[in-house]
């Protein structure tokens, strides 16, 4: 038996001063000066177990985790100066901008995990953990299990020339997750403006419920491990199950009971999927070039089962911006983008064509399934070689599918900048909508007696990028091909650190990550970055791409000695 006692401390604090001195934003100048700090200290108490009985090894852990987490924020500045640059508060113009708020977390955790192999070829791993958290009334328990099992080891008659090793598992897990502090109760808030130089309280137009549930993540998976040729090539495969219940959501509700929002337990959305990993040696000589290529693949699907079905809940805003939204609707797959889309025929020999108005330009309709976020699958290739004391590898990425709307292309197709707006001489001419824009669609104009023909009315580009552009033209296809990263190693010679005591091999080492994107989907007209984002950082912001900038590529020379 083995006891452990630890103690973490993190501490960040900045202090961040912003300036403006004359811009068509703030004609009398402006000042902020923001100070953040924040603090995480954590307490583990760890119980270590390992025996052998018999043909049984047991390994144990027990432990105990204490969690304080605390932040907090001063802002104080001005939106307008008496004299430009000076930049102190008795220089402002009207009231102060001062901005005060905090947060504190505090969470108690009792853990244990036991693992229990037999002959080396069975193992079962057993976890459970139950915390109790600051921002709910209600603790939260979460355990697991995983059974694995190598049939090469119990019938070491299969193993042979084509089958190395072969492996099974079965794993179950639930995870508990609590929420922001403070959401769990309804306070009254200090209003920044005053009225009359006095200070204002505001309730917030959030309710929230006292006696919350945790999050709740049911997920079951099962998988295989197998290596043939001598482990020359190596897969494993895995398929999952995952169950999202009681997510802690702010849901919309009328404002006639004094509240617009609930902060409740709401959601039972479920997702499948598989995972695959190839690895395969395709050279493999002692003292000559050897070649090992990895290949991932991964693909998920979900599904809302339901929201809130008490209030009748069916659809519900995850994140939004510029008048689009990213959904979830009941029935559904999570992370459906809704907005103007284009306005089609129903029947008829035009159905499915595009509708345009008397002025050649499209004819929009609210509240469209106009993308869906989630790729259809993700995959990855690295590729290792070595000779001698060199060694060199890449890895390519690619995505294929997950919808985005672009902030960048609307805006940018508005303004005519975007390349597309010029193309093919558009704007020194008459178009047609389909034969000299969006070709690949049909457009259809009315024939004047209620029903719809081949489009033949003339508009211009201005009018067409800037007066008629609707969301569903700045949605792109978010498949791509990136070099992730690649790097070039040599192995020091020996003669260069064997007079220093202990060092026992040594290397050098270029590397890159974030190379290059080698390839986007033709409908990502400007050639954005699918990675990036500017919205939110989290799943609020997946789907959007707002204002960003390309993403920049790192190159590094890293030095490694083994000791």
């Amino acid at each position: 038996m083995k006891f452990e006692g630890r103690l973490g401390l993190d501490y960040s604090n900045v202090n961040r001063f912003e300036r403006n001195y004359f811009n068509f934003d703030h004609l009398n100048g402006s000042f902020s000066e923001n100070k953040n700090s924040r603090t995480e200290l954590n307490l583990d108490f760890l119980a270590n177990f390992n025996k052998q009985f018999g043909e049984f090894n047991v390994l144990g852990t027990a432990g105990a985790n204490y969690r304080d987490y605390q932040m907090t924020s001063n802002t104080l500045g001005a939106s307008g100066l008496n004299v430009l640059g000076v930049y102190t508060i008795t220089n402002k113009i009207g009231p102060a901008d001062a901005l005060m708020d905090h947060q504190h977390n505090r969470s108690n955790s009792v853990y244990g995990q036991a693992s229990v192999g037999w002959r080396d070829q069975l193992y079962l791993d057993l976890t459970a953990r139950n915390d109790w958290s600051s921002t709910l009334t209600k603790s939260f328990f979460y355990p697991s299990a995983s059974l694995s099992w190598i049939p090469t080891s119990s019938f070491a008659s299969i193993k042979g020339d084509v089958l190395s090793f072969l492996k099974l598992r079965l794993n179950i897990t639930k995870v508990g997750n609590g929420t922001e502090p403070y959401a769990n109760g309804n306070y009254y808030y200090a209003q920044t403006d005053a009225f009359d130089n006095m200070a204002q309280m505001y309730k917030s137009m959030t309710y929230a419920l006292k006696d919350l549930n945790p999050e709740d993540l049911h997920t079951w998976e099962t998988g295989a491990e197998i290596g043939l040729f001598k482990d020359r090539l190596h897969a494993d495969f895995t398929y999952y199950y995952k169950n999202a219940k009681n997510q802690l959501l702010s849901v919309s509700t009328s404002n006639t009971v004094g509240f617009t929002k609930l902060f409740l337990n709401a959601g039972n959305i479920e997702s499948k999927g598989v995972e695959l990993q190839l690895r395969g040696d395709i050279l493999k000589k002692e003292k000559g070039l050897n070649w090992t290529t990895t290949v991932n693949f991964s693909k998920d699907n979900s599904k809302v089962l339901e929201l809130y079905p008490q209030l009748g809940l069916k659809t519900y805003q995850i994140g939004w911006t510029w008048g689009i939204a990213n959904m979830a609707r009941e029935g559904e797959p999570w992370g459906t983008l809704v907005g103007p889309g284009y306005d089609r025929v129903e029947d008829g020999p035009m159905k499915g064509a595009i509708k345009v108005t008397s002025a050649g330009l499209v004819q929009s309709k609210d509240a469209q399934n106009i993308g869906n976020v989630v790729p259809d699958f993700l995959s990855s290739m690295r590729n290792d070689f070595t000779y001698g004391d060199f060694s060199f590898g890449f890895m390519l990425d690619f995505r294929k599918g997950g919808d985005i709307w672009s902030q960048t292309m609307s805006h940018s197709y508005a303004t005519g900048v975007a390349e597309i707006t010029a193309e093919n001489g558009v704007r020194e001419r008459a178009i047609v909508a389909g034969r000299d824009v969006m070709k690949g669609e049909r457009f259809a104009m009315s024939d004047g007696k209620g029903g719809w023909v081949q489009n033949t009315i003339e508009t211009n580009a201005q009018d067409w990028y800037e007066g008629g552009g609707i969301a569903a033209m700045s949605v792109f296809d978010g498949s791509f091909l990136k070099l992730r990263e690649a790097y070039l190693t040599y192995n020091l010679p020996q003669r260069l650190y064997s007079k220093i005591k202990g060092i026992k091999r040594a290397n050098i080492s270029l590397i890159g990550s974030n190379l290059a994107l080698l390839w986007v989907h033709k409908s990502n007209t400007m050639r954005l970055d699918p990675e990036s984002g500017g919205v939110s950082s989290d799943s609020r912001g997946v789907g959007f791409e707002q204002a960003t900038v390309p993403n920049s590529r790192s190159i590094g020379l890293k030095l490694g000695v083994t000791f």
